[in-house]
């Protein structure tokens, strides 16, 4: 019996095996084959899982764009009749606030105070160095609490800008689901990715890049984004972490400077620990 070259190949690819006492033959360069085509659908499902994911996460924050901005039509002309002046850049400021720009208290009050928060858009709201839309509504939040804003000085002269209870209620009754729907997406999509840095820094953008990061530097403090320019800086002792500025401040409540924004006995614990971390990885001189 002759044995064709073909033949010889297909049975030195196969590796004999018995299957209900037969001797059978297992076809390697198939289950290769199969092995191949179960990684490549595996690959496509997961491909089709992510953009389902991009899909689902791009629908619901649309859907919470469309109810925040609907929600500020309705409460539009309380906010302007207590806010606009200082925070829309579309308010023109009446004769005796546009004299003397450079020294006239009116006049930088409202560049203050576009900088800091602009309606002039709704939502989503507007402020120099774009921080965090989660930062701004809190930053509302506190204000209302507090009676923060408008300013004493200015409701002083025009009492009817004061916020009362029932202005309270509607602002909040906006801002608080607002907040809460926030925070929902963010811990629904934002990877799981958890350690003393990434927390730290997330800590960070929460509590501090709005007056501190991306071209806003109050008290002459910014780039909080950059966190190499942050490590080497004034504010961190990475010789000593317990003593560096930003952690000082933040555990003495000095900072931030509203007391409902200070951070928490974790956030502090995590903070820390993040800067002990950089200093064990400070390149030795």
């Amino acid at each position: 019996m002759k044995i064709t070259f073909l033949a010889l190949l297909i049975m030195a690819s196969c590796i004999p095996m018995e299957q209900k006492g037969k001797l059978t033959f297992r076809d390697l360069r198939q289950e290769e084959i199969d092995e191949m085509e179960r990684r490549q659908e595996a690959i496509r499902q997961a491909e089709v899982a992510r953009l389902e994911l991009q899909r689902e996460k791009k629908r619901e924050m649309e859907e919470i764009i469309s109810d925040a901005k609907a929600g500020f039509e309705e409460i539009k002309p309380l906010l302007k009749s207590k806010c606009f002046d200082c925070h829309d850049s579309n308010t023109k400021l009446p004769a005796y606030g546009r004299i003397f720009p450079r020294i006239n208290p009116i006049h930088k009050h409202q560049v203050e105070g576009i900088k800091a928060l602009d309606f002039v858009d709704g939502y989503p709201l507007k402020a120099q160095g774009t921080p965090l839309q989660i930062s701004l509504l809190k930053s509302i939040r506190d204000e209302v609490l507090d009676r923060g804003m408008p300013l004493k000085s200015y409701t002083l002269v025009y009492r009817s800008k004061r916020i009362f209870e029932e202005d309270e209620r509607r602002i909040l009754n906006w801002v608080d689901p607002l907040i809460t729907r926030l925070q929902d997406f963010s811990g629904k999509y934002e990877p799981m990715e958890s350690n003393p840095r990434s927390d730290a820094l997330k800590i960070l953008e929460m509590k501090c890049y709005r007056c501190h990061a991306h071209g806003v530097a109050k008290g002459g403090f910014g780039d909080m984004e950059d966190t190499k320019k942050l490590l080497s800086s004034g504010y961190v002792d990475l010789n000593n972490p317990d003593q560096s500025e930003i952690y000082k401040l933040s555990e003495n409540k000095e900072m931030p400077t509203n007391k409902r924004d200070a951070l928490s006995d974790h956030e502090l614990f995590t903070l820390r620990e993040w800067l002990i971390l950089e200093s064990k990885e400070k390149p030795k001189n």
